[in-house]
């Protein structure tokens, strides 16, 4: 079984980072980001056994795309562990919801979540594995592979590509796939959409695989299966 996979949304880059590198050292698949869009991205496209929130300067319902992940789809059951200022209230209405108090410390955090991840076991999601002919991709592991050979791509990279490969053969326009992609953030023009495709192309053009993702003139993009 893969371990376990977890998402740390957490407001602060350096906080976030810390808390991925300890339970990655614990064993965890861990991924970060301290942008809420990013994070509502990393939550649709990776299908978490648990999401770690950072709730410092906002509580649980003054994020209602998080519920709204946390209630959808196959996996509407993963817990959600908050860190929690000291002596804010730890009552949920919900028995996938538990708080961590700080200050703690990393081997706290670390049996908190294990504990966490007992009373609800990691589900083995059917669509973690996607693959084309040769081209493999693994959401939980966040590998991409030709054949047996690893090919490593940036998160944006990775994430369009996740994104295809969970659709083939389907056309997507700029917006759809910057909704995608990143979480229709509106710092980032529709353009950049080409940018990355050209990135993606890039990436997998030493592997025979650029060729699959084409232009549809007038519509978009898709990645076409071998």
């Amino acid at each position: 079984m893969d371990s376990p996979n977890i998402v740390v949304i957490e407001d602060r880059p350096a906080i976030a980072e810390l808390l991925v590198c300890n339970l990655r050292k614990a064993g965890f698949v861990a991924v970060g980001t301290h942008n809420a869009a990013e994070g509502k991205v990393l939550v649709r496209t990776l299908h978490p056994d648990l999401i770690l929130l950072d709730c410092q300067d906002a509580d649980l319902r003054e994020r209602p795309w998080l519920i709204e992940e946390l209630r959808r789809g196959k996996k509407a059951s993963f817990p959600l562990l908050i860190l929690n200022e000291e002596g804010k209230a730890t009552r949920s209405a919900d028995n996938q919801t538990h708080f961590l108090n700080k200050p703690f410390s990393a081997s706290e955090l670390v049996a908190r979540v294990r504990g966490i991840l007992q009373q609800h076991p990691p589900l083995e999601p059917a669509n973690a594995l996607l693959g084309t002919g040769r081209l493999s991709l693994n959401r939980l592991t966040h590998r991409v592979s030709s054949g047996q050979t690893e090919i490593h791509l940036k998160p944006a990279e990775f994430r369009l590509l996740a994104f295809f490969m969970a659709h083939p053969e389907r056309v997507f326009n700029r917006a759809q796939l910057l909704d995608a992609v990143w979480g229709n953030q509106t710092i980032i023009d529709e353009r950049a959409v080409d940018v990355q495709i050209r990135r993606l192309r890039s990436a997998l053009a030493p592997y025979g695989h650029s060729g699959q993702i084409e232009t549809v003139r007038g519509a978009g993009y898709r990645l076409a299966e071998e």
